[in-house]
């Protein structure tokens, strides 16, 4: 992630947006502690004050810490300072007391009566604090600079040359101060100096007491850059053991003067892939395979980088995947699972996206939710979204028409390792560009299709309206990653089970990234074409059955319900029905992408074979209501024949023909009885099949001169399925070729 980091940092430097350094080892005090004494060193280490910490001056105290060891130039002490027997009556008596003089006064007496502890007996975190103090002095050493904290630690080494002295002086000040009024926080000494009793065990119960070192002589070592020197030349690993690698080269690889990085690169918490992650992931000594040692080049020596520089890219990275979910970042569909291990079930194994403007890197706009926004999505969003971006994008544009947008996606490769799947920086204005013609092909490069779409309640209880005529909408380009993901079986439809549960309609199945499908919807040049003839053969063969599934339904549709019988429409939910329309959108962008236009391919042989075999369907229904009195076939003849169609257009228009000339002959001479009432089914179907016969014949006699393929090559069968999925064109249109708005 070097490289992207790396114009990440620059991006924010010539923006002038200021970047907070985070150091994984530097950290403010907690929220939760609450109890907190200053203790003032002299040069020779002893204890010369302790004071109270006003709630105002919390905000600008640091300390090195891990999680929990020992910190340093604050130190916490779990332990009283005091060592009382179980059974000791100083508890009690300071409980019962009630004025603030009788309870120091007790505290006097137990602190010259009571044996004290040393710090070593105190814990082991003191001994850890005293190791970053003896770093600090070994490391800063010279540095006028860091002269203040280094003169502090060694202060702090000075006092814990004797095992009690310290103890006791803090103790000593303490009781002073509280006795002339000039330390008011008592209850934190009385905890500090004997505790809060003992458990059921005998052990001493757990405190929390802060003491925050300071100068005795005024100033303070709690500076915003102060800590920022030292943050630059802190480690990030305290408990790495020595390195004996040496770096072949003498300069940082992006240029600039400074100490190269000995010690593995800083690790960034990574939101969605939810773990601390190095800026590289590299090979290190406990690498079984040889190969990723063959260059001799491991840990920090695969790529020079000052200790500043890496420290400022951590801070850009850090800065930027903790904005809000959607302006810089979001999890995005991997065309990947994994196995939930609460539900046992599959679930998307997500990537993370990353997505910033050069120029203006602190863009309001939702720019990553541009590129996905996860896998409940109400209709339409993305058009909103979309234009929200856009307007962002074209105020960029005009006053920095030469900026790029920076996109990269991070994948976890394997457990504390991830790679970059994808790196373009492509112009805004482009991207602009490729947004609205994604749009519009989804939307204007498809026939007349359309679903009806049931009211449904929401996973978040939402009630979603019902939809009389949806039609295809421009999805996101992680909802493609979704759609292709997933194999849809049983003709995509979902009949419940004896338990009354819905079947799986479809099974997960490893599908292509968000990378192709960026590389699509942003035409990069030499990765568009490849993964565009990818994405549509797995379109057909993976949602063709849903599609196939869901229209011949559509097609069979009224005369069961009209005789209390279940219709198969019934078993495909609001989703399967919102996939279906969503693929016919993915065929209107994928056909654009190869120049097939709508205005052409609808004039083709595949498109009005598809077409002539849903006619067909309607007239099969049209001749069962009638003759058969209501009774449907599993399959109507045209959607029996799809299938071979598919393969070979030439065969299956033939037996088409074949078949259905009982269904012609009695369309060309049925008549309505007048004993019919005017809503009766056989009334409107016998109206039905007049039309339908008349523009089936139109076809027909076209599709009869032509020179039928005997076999489909992928755009020819998404043409062949736009046809059977859509309405058929007006009579007077058939010849003309133009489509039904």
């Amino acid at each position: 992630m070097l490289n992207e980091t790396w114009q990440l940092w620059q991006a924010l430097e010539k923006a002038k947006i200021p970047v907070e350094s985070q150091h994984p080892l530097i950290k403010p005090l907690p929220t939760s502690e609450k109890n907190l004494l200053r203790v003032r060193l002299n040069v020779k280490g002893d204890v010369v004050s302790v004071e109270d910490v006003a709630e105002e001056e919390r905000s600008g105290i640091r300390r090195i810490v891990r999680s929990s060891d020992g910190s340093f130039p604050v130190i916490k002490v779990n332990q009283p300072l005091l060592d009382f027997p179980e059974r000791a009556a100083v508890w009690d008596d300071l409980g019962r007391s009630r004025q603030e003089s009788n309870r120091i006064d007790l505290l006097s007496v137990a602190f010259k009566e009571a044996p004290k502890r040393s710090w070593a007996d105190a814990g082991w975190q003191w001994s850890d604090s005293l190791d970053k103090a003896n770093l600090l002095v070994e490391m800063l050493e010279g540095d006028e600079k860091l002269e203040s904290i280094a003169s502090l630690a060694q202060r702090f080494q000075k006092a814990l040359q004797n095992e009690t002295s310290f103890i006791s002086e803090i103790g000593t000040v303490a009781l002073t101060r509280l006795r002339t009024g000039r330390l008011a926080a008592l209850k934190v000494v009385q905890e500090l100096l004997v505790g809060k009793g003992k458990d059921n065990r005998g052990r001493d119960k757990k405190i929390s007491v802060l003491l925050v070192l300071e100068f005795d002589e005024g100033g303070s070592v709690y500076t915003k850059q102060g800590w920022q020197y030292i943050a630059d030349v802190l480690p990030t690993n305290l408990s790495a053991t020595q390195r004996s690698h040496e770096h072949r080269a003498t300069k940082s690889a992006f240029g600039g003067n400074g100490v190269l990085l000995k010690e593995p690169f800083p690790p960034v918490k990574l939101p969605v892939l939810g773990a601390y992650f190095p800026l590289v992931s590299m090979a290190s000594d406990a690498d079984k395979a040889k190969c990723n040692k063959r260059y001799g080049l491991t840990e920090y020596a695969v790529c020079p980088v000052t200790k500043v520089q890496s420290r400022r890219m951590q801070d850009a990275l850090t800065w930027l995947v903790t904005r809000e979910e959607g302006t810089t970042w979001r999890g995005v569909a991997s065309g990947r699972f994994e196995m939930d291990a609460r539900t046992h079930k599959k679930k998307d194994k997500r990537d993370l996206l990353i997505v910033f403007v050069d120029e203006k890197p602190d863009l309001d706009a939702k720019t990553a939710s541009y590129f996905g926004s996860g896998s409940d999505i109400a209709q339409g969003k993305f058009e909103v979204d979309a234009k929200a971006v856009c307007d962002a994008f074209d105020a960029v544009v005009q006053e920095h028409p030469k900026s790029k947008l920076n996109l990269f996606l991070i994948r976890e490769a394997s457990d504390g390792q991830v790679q970059i799947a994808l790196a373009e920086s492509p112009f805004v204005k482009d991207v602009l560009d490729k947004a609205k013609g994604w749009q519009t092909a989804a939307r204007l490069n498809v026939p007349d299709v359309t679903l009806h779409l049931q009211s449904e309640t929401s996973f978040n209880k939402k009630t979603l309206p019902a939809v009389e005529h949806a039609r295809p909408l421009a999805p996101y380009p992680d909802q493609v990653v979704r759609l292709l993901s997933h194999q849809w079986v049983r003709d995509g439809s979902s009949p419940r089970d004896k338990s009354g549960k819905l079947q799986k309609a479809s099974q997960e199945i490893v599908g292509p990234g968000l990378g192709e499908v960026l590389a699509l919807m942003l035409r990069m040049e030499g990765k568009w074409e490849p993964s565009a003839r990818r994405m549509l053969n797995l379109l057909i063969g993976r949602v063709g059955p849903l599609l196939i599934g869901v229209f011949s339904a559509k097609h069979s549709y009224g005369p069961r319900q009209t005789q209390g019988k279940h219709e198969p429409l019934s078993d495909y939910p609001r989703r399967s029905r919102e996939t279906a329309l969503r693929a016919v959108a993915v065929l209107g962008i994928l056909l654009d992408a190869f120049v097939s236009r709508k205005e052409t391919y609808m004039k083709e042989v595949p498109y009005q074979v598809g077409q002539v075999l849903a006619l067909a369907d309607t007239l099969h229904k049209d001749y069962c209501i009638v003759v058969r009195k209501g009774q449907l076939p599993n399959s109507l003849i045209g959607t029996s024949l799809m299938r071979r169609a598919l393969d070979n257009p030439a065969s299956g228009l033939a037996d088409i023909s074949e078949r259905m000339m009982e269904y012609i002959r009695w369309a060309k001479v049925v008549q309505v009885s007048q004993d019919w009432p005017q809503d009766d089914q056989r009334r409107i179907a016998v109206n039905e099949a007049r039309k339908k016969l008349r523009q089936y014949q139109q076809l027909a006699e076209k599709l009869g001169t032509s020179d039928l393929p005997k076999e489909c090559n992928d755009m020819m069968k998404a043409q062949l399925l736009l046809g059977f999925l859509a309405s058929p064109p007006a009579e007077e249109q058939i010849d003309e070729g133009k489509e039904d708005n």
